[in-house]
């Protein structure tokens, strides 16, 4: 997402100014925004809007957070469609599991794909286009 791409830059560069840091920002709202239109608001024209992004002061990097449980939600409709009994357990697995191991740890456990290697999201997709018949 565009916040995630955001804190990536501002993280990979921490001698950012303030005045760069709101040029990255406006920049990637005109890729992932372009209908936005500040006129009259010189504070988010200038790319302030991040600001009050409180996630990124409070819980850096959270809103991955977001696709990975969507991810994760998807492969569980993938696999409930071709063995509904066998996804449901695995769902109750990881529910008695819960914090009891990082991600990592939980998802190999209960036999889904970790979202972070690479085709993962990429084969699920395709599964549910194809039942979908998209």
């Amino acid at each position: 997402t565009m916040v995630d791409e955001f804190q990536d830059i501002v993280y990979s560069n921490p001698d950012m100014t303030p005045d760069e840091r709101n040029a990255a920002w406006r920049e990637l709202e005109k890729q992932y925004k372009p209908h936005l239109d500040y006129t009259g608001c010189d504070y988010y024209e200038k790319g302030c809007f991040w600001q009050k992004q409180h996630h990124i002061y409070d819980n850096p990097l959270y809103y991955i957070d977001y696709c990975i449980a969507q991810t994760d939600a998807l492969q569980y409709k993938a696999w409930m469609d071709k063995d509904f009994k066998g996804a449901w357990e695995s769902y109750l697995e990881l529910c008695k599991l819960s914090a009891s191991d990082f991600f990592n740890g939980l998802v190999d456990k209960v036999g889904l794909n970790n979202p972070f290697k690479p085709g993962t999201l990429k084969a699920v997709v395709e599964q549910l286009s194809k039942e979908m018949g998209i």
